[in-house]
Formats: structure tokens, C-alpha cells, sequence
């Protein structure tokens, strides 16, 4: 694998160890999308809310103000018609020679004539009062007393009760002048609930312009109320007339008559105030419902029409399209999360298969070469074909470099068994000069005769390899020589499984590892040393274990520390250079399943063990 992608792969890891310590993609993609989402679908859902709240209340509100508007016009025309039959009155000439006649009479005359002019005034009254159904009856006042008074009512009251100073003004003024509410007692036998009334006066004059008296009409209050009267829900629907004072002078609850206007609408005097002044006020109730509180001024009066209206079916609306919204709020949110899930998992599903596909890589999974599945047309696509782009430049880029490594590692493994043949030949050449010296001609032959053996072993026809069989017989060569140097000091034993025979071994690999006993391991004191060598084969693991044991002199503890440090690090801290060589040359052939293992007890003994995996002779 280049570079490149061992660069790629650790980012791969370190994003892997990001993703670890924080939150997955796909989980950061799906929080953030439902937040935001949910954050402005709550915003919207407020707004909306509201807003709809409000149109739903401005549109109730703009109803009752037309019917606010309605009453208010009802009232006008009510007041507009009573003035005009009190002007209508005024001009009736019966009446006026009624009371220009009882005016130029004396008091002796007038008690003389009470009854005709009695029958006179009432013939007047039943003529004018009965034309319209609207009046409660009319008076006459002549020098601002009252001279008649008729009532469309089965009792007689005490009418005397209309202010001086209106019948004042009235004559100074010669327009139509209004009372307030008044009420009529009844001065029967039988006392009667009162009769409530307002009074409309304007002055009589002749034709000649001498003023006469006044005429009186009388309109009853619950006049007034049928036109404030909410037939629909008169709980929920209240209208009120009053006064200057801000007193309640007609209404459908007689019981509020002449208490203060704030009271019975039952609000503080600064709300009531703040209604006269902005003609309509919204206040919520403590129940949630909300009440219009509304306030205009009768044309030509001193009086106010109030009224407040309890908007019961807008608080209904409000709740019902609150629970509709409060749905529609949980649908989306719920279909959000849900196209938020599946737009995360669309993002980063081929990522995470990316990443599988780089981690197989990086596992060393290279078999059939994964690669990154295209499947559609978008931004994953160009990046996926860029990876298996970048993926198949690598695999060549690999290729070559293992191509250039594999044949580095020949030549480091020939450059090795250079520096071990020198260094055997030079020693064994020496031997066979001695045994020339001392006159041993056949032991020399002999040695010749295993030289060229060793050496038609140890060249192999350029193979790195050989068997398991053909190393052995190589080193049996060797201690042969050996032998016959050292003859009364060495003795040693070859073993090794048939089965393992024809496994593939690097060569000249046991025998430097003996020939490190010769230099290190023999005894100065002439005991004679024993090399045995074992070659097993672990079926279970698939190792060939191959064991070279000396009792020799053995490995102090400190100098068998450096040893095992030189085979890890492949530095050379000691002599031994033998072993090194043997470890460097098993590692470039066989890789990191490879591993030596030396014990030994000093004094005592030494055991060196090779770990190799099974490999086959390479073309």
C-alpha cells in the first residue's frame, strides 16, 4: 500500500476517534436539522397563532361594533322621533288655545271651570298620546306649573317632577330640552312599583309669539331598554344608556338604574375611563374569555351608550383552532423528524460505506480490490469515483514499490550470505591448511570433499530457499568440518520430522547459529561440548520450530539483554554476529511472523529458537 493511502487511512482513523469522542455526522446532521426546523416551526406556530387569534377577535369585534352602531342608530331615531312630537305638540293649535285660555283666566275662574277644562285637556292628551304607541302620556305646564298630566296607565301618579330650571330653559332656549330618568310614584291606594320615565319639554308659544306654557312628553324608560334589549343572550350581550354622570339610566336590569356605569359593567374606574376615551377596550376574564367593553356618545344628548359583550364563541374558536394548530404543530414536527432521519441517513450512509471500504483497506482486506459502489448521480457519486480513481493509482503505485521492495530484499538477503560465506570459508580454509601443516592429507581431502558439498549447498543455484532436508545436510557439512577440528571437544545431534522435510526454509539459516557455538560457546577447560538440533512442525500454529542447544559456556544475563535487543531493534550491540544476520535475513523474507527467541543460564547452557512460518519455494 503507497503512501498515499496509508495517509488516508490514518485520516479515516483519526476522523473514527473524532467521531468516537463526539457525535456521528449522521446524528449532528439529524439534531440540527430537527432543531432549526422545530425552533422555526414553533416561531411559526406562535405567529400564526396569534395572528389568527387576532383576526378571529377583530372580526368578532367588528361585528359587534356594527351592532353597537345599530342600537346606537335605533336610540338616535327613538330620541329624534320624541323630540319631534314634542314640537309637534307644541304647535297643536287646540292645545295652544287650551292654555292661552287657562292662562288668561283668574284662580277663582279656573277652580270655577276645573272640570271643563278637565275634559277639555284630556280630550287634547287622548288625541295626541294615543297617535303613536311609543309615549307613556304628556303635561301641561302653564306659568311653569303644572295645570294637566295624562298617563296611557290604569294608576296616577305624582308627575309634579319636572325640574324649574329645564322649564326655564326650555322657554329661554325654545328648543326641545330632556330630562334625565325620572320616577313616577303612584299616589294611589295601592302602592305600585315605580314607573320610570324620561321627560321631553318644549315651550308653547301663540302665533304672535307669546309664550304660553310648556308641553311635556313623557317616554318610558323600557323604551329605550327594548332598543338596547339582546334577545339572542342577554348574559353575554349587555347595553347600557347613561347619563352625563356616568350613571345607568336605561337598561334590561332595572336593579342597575342609577348606579355608577363602571359598576355594572364591572370594571375600575381607569379602564372605564380608558373605554370613553378610546371607544372600545378588550379585557380577558378570569376564565380565559375575552369581553368588549364599548363606549359612543348619543347625537344631540349628554348621554353615552355603554356596553360590554362577552365574546364566548371567539374563546371557543380560539381553543378550537389552538388544539388544530397544537396537531398540525406535532404532525409537522413529526414528519420533520422523520425527513430529517432519512435525509441524514441519505447524506451519510455512503459515507460510512466509504469509510467501510477504507477500512478494509486498511485492515489489509485487499482481496478482490474493494471498492466504493456508485449508485447515483450526485456529489457522492464524483466523490466516490475519485476515491476508486485515486484507489487503482495506488494499487499500481503498491505494486511497483513491492515489486522494487521484493527485489531489494533479494539483494539484501544475497548481500547477507556474502558476508557468511567469506566469513565460513576464511575459517574452514584455515583448518585445512593446519591439517596440511600436521601431514593429514586425508583428513584434508575429507575437509575439501565437505566444503564442496557445503558450498554446492549454500549456492543452490541462486535460490533463496531450500528445504528443510538440504539445510540440514548443509550444516551436517559444517559440523563435520567442525568435527574434525575440534575433535575430542565437539559432539553433536540432528533431528527433524520427515513430514517437515520438504518445507521451504531460507538457506543458511541453522547454520550460522552453529557456528556461533564454535566462537562463543566452547568451554576453555576442555570439556567436551554437545550441539543438538531439532526441527519440529506445529500443525496447529503452521510454524516450523527448528532448535539449535549448547551446553556451552552460555550468556551472562546482561549480555543475553543486549542480544534480545539487537533481535528487536536490529542494531548490532554485540559480537554475535551470526545471530543477527540469521534474524535480519528471516525478517526481509518472512516478515513480522517471524520471531527468534534466545534463553540461556550461564555457565550452563544455550538455546537459540526460530518461529517460521510455512513458505513455499518462489519461482
Amino acid at each position: 500500500m503507497g503512501r498515499n493511502a496509508v495517509c488516508m487511512c490514518v485520516i479515516v482513523r483519526k476522523e473514527e476517534n473524532s467521531m468516537k469522542k463526539g457525535m456521528k455526522l449522521k446524528y449532528i446532521i439529524f439534531v440540527s436539522t430537527t432543531v432549526v426546523t422545530v425552533a422555526l416551526l414553533l416561531i411559526f406556530w406562535m405567529v400564526c397563532n396569534k395572528r389568527f387569534s387576532t383576526l378571529i377577535t377583530d372580526r368578532a369585534v367588528e361585528d359587534y361594533r356594527e351592532t353597537t352602531a345599530a342600537r346606537q342608530k335605533n336610540m338616535e331615531t327613538l330620541i329624534s322621533y320624541t323630540e319631534d312630537f314634542a314640537k309637534y305638540m307644541s304647535l297643536d293649535r287646540p292645545l295652544q288655545e287650551a292654555m292661552a285660555g287657562y292662562g288668561s283666566m283668574t284662580p277663582e275662574e279656573r277652580i270655577k271651570n276645573r272640570l271643563t277644562l278637565q275634559n277639555q285637556w284630556q280630550k287634547i292628551s287622548i288625541r295626541l298620546v294615543y297617535s303613536t304607541s311609543r309615549l307613556a302620556g304628556m303635561g301641561m305646564y302653564v306659568e311653569r306649573n303644572p295645570v294637566y298630566c295624562f298617563l296611557n296607565s290604569p294608576s296616577s301618579y305624582d308627575t309634579d317632577i319636572i325640574p324649574e330650571s329645564v322649564l326655564e330653559k326650555a322657554e329661554e332656549s325654545k328648543e326641545v330640552q330632556w330630562t334625565n330618568l325620572l320616577t313616577l310614584q303612584s299616589i294611589g291606594k295601592y302602592q305600585n312599583k315605580p314607573e320610570y320615565v324620561f321627560s321631553v319639554v318644549k315651550s308653547v308659544q301663540s302665533s304672535e309669539g307669546v309664550q304660553l306654557g310648556s308641553a311635556v312628553v313623557f317616554v318610558r324608560e323600557s323604551s329605550f331598554a327594548d332598543v338596547l334589549a339582546n334577545a339572542e343572550d342577554p348574559e353575554d350581550r349587555q347595553f347600557y344608556l347613561v347619563d352625563e354622570d356616568d350613571r345607568v339610566i336605561a337598561g334590561g336590569n332595572k336593579e342597575c338604574l342609577y348606579r355608577p356605569a363602571k359598576e355594572t359593567l364591572g370594571i375600575t374606574k381607569e379602564q372605564y375611563t380608558d373605554c370613553l376615551q378610546k371607544k372600545e377596550i378588550l379585557l380577558k376574564q378570569p376564565d380565559g374569555v375575552p369581553v368588549l367593553y364599548m363606549s359612543s356618545k348619543i347625537e344631540g344628548t349628554n348621554w353615552r351608550l355603554v356596553g360590554k359583550t362577552a365574546l364566548r364563541q371567539v374563546a371557543v374558536q380560539q381553543r378550537d383552532l389552538g388544539v388544530f394548530m397544537q396537531i398540525m404543530l406535532f404532525l409537522t414536527m413529526l414528519a420533520t423528524v422523520l425527513i430529517s432521519w432519512i435525509v441524514s441517513k441519505s447524506v451519510t450512509n455512503p459515507l460510512y460505506e466509504l469509510i467501510g471500504v477504507m477500512r478494509k483497506i486498511e485492515s489489509g482486506e485487499n482481496e478482490g480490490k474493494p471498492r466504493f459502489a456508485v449508485a447515483d448521480q450526485g456529489e457522492m457519486a464524483v466523490l466516490g469515483q475519485e476515491f476508486n480513481t485515486l484507489m487503482d493509482k495506488l494499487d499500481e503505485s503498491a505494486e511497483q514499490i513491492y515489486q522494487e521492495q521484493r527485489q531489494r530484499r533479494h539483494n539484501e538477503v544475497k548481500l547477507l550470505q556474502a558476508q557468511i560465506v567469506p566469513h565460513f570459508l576464511y575459517n574452514t580454509m584455515g583448518m585445512i591448511s593446519s591439517l596440511i601443516k600436521l601431514d593429514k592429507p586425508e583428513r584434508a581431502q575429507a575437509a575439501i570433499q565437505n566444503l564442496v558439498s557445503f558450498y554446492r549447498l549454500s549456492l543452490s543455484a541462486g535460490a533463496e530457499t531450500v528445504s528443510l532436508r538440504d539445510e540440514m545436510e548443509l550444516t551436517h557439512n559444517y559440523l563435520v568440518l567442525q568435527q574434525m577440528r575440534y575433535i575430542e571437544y565437539v559432539e553433536f545431534t540432528i533431528d527433524y520430522d520427515e513430514a517437515a522435510a520438504d518445507y521451504e526454509i531460507p538457506k543458511l539459516t541453522i547454520q550460522p547459529l552453529v557456528e556461533n557455538v564454535f566462537h562463543h560457546g566452547l568451554r576453555p577447560n576442555g570439556e567436551k561440548c554437545r550441539v543438538i538440533i531439532r526441527a519440529i512442525w506445529e500443525e496447529e500454529v503452521q510454524e516450523l520450530i527448528i532448535t539449535v542447544w549448547d551446553n556451552g559456556m552460555g550468556i551472562s544475563p546482561k549480555r543475553l539483554e543486549k542480544i534480545r535487543t539487537s533481535l528487536c531493534t536490529g542494531s548490532s550491540l554485540t559480537r554475535s554476529f551470526g545471530v543477527l544476520n540469521v534474524n535480519q535475513r528471516l525478517k526481509l523474507l518472512c516478515g513480522d511472523s517471524f520471531y527468534m527467541e534466545m534463553d540461556s543460564e550461564e555457565g550452563k547452557w544455550t538455546r537459540c529458537t526460530l518461529h517460521l512460518p510455512r513458505k513455499e519455494k518462489e519461482v
